[in-house]
C-alpha cells in the first residue's frame, strides 16, 4: 500500500495558518482534509498525519521530521 500525501511548505506559521483556513474551506466539501504541522504542534499524531490529504508545514518542521522520524 502506498501513502500519497501532498505537502505544502510555507516560509512562516502565519502563511501555513492562512492557507489552512483557505484550503479547508475550499476543498473540505470535496472530502479533502488539511493538517497543520508547525512548531506549535508539540506532538505529531501519526494517525492524523496518515489521514491527511494535504499537510501544511514550515521548513523547520520538515528538517525536524527528517532528522527524527515520527
Amino acid at each position: 500500500m502506498f501513502l500519497i500525501v501532498k505537502i505544502y511548505i510555507a516560509p512562516s506559521k502565519a502563511l501555513v495558518q492562512e492557507k489552512l483556513r483557505d484550503w479547508s474551506q475550499k476543498f473540505g466539501s470535496w472530502g479533502v482534509s488539511c493538517l497543520e504541522l508547525t512548531g506549535d504542534n508539540e506532538a505529531y499524531n501519526m494517525r492524523n498525519i496518515q489521514e491527511a490529504d494535504i499537510i501544511l508545514t514550515t521548513p523547520e518542521v520538515v528538517c525536524d521530521v527528517c532528522s527524527h522520524p515520527i
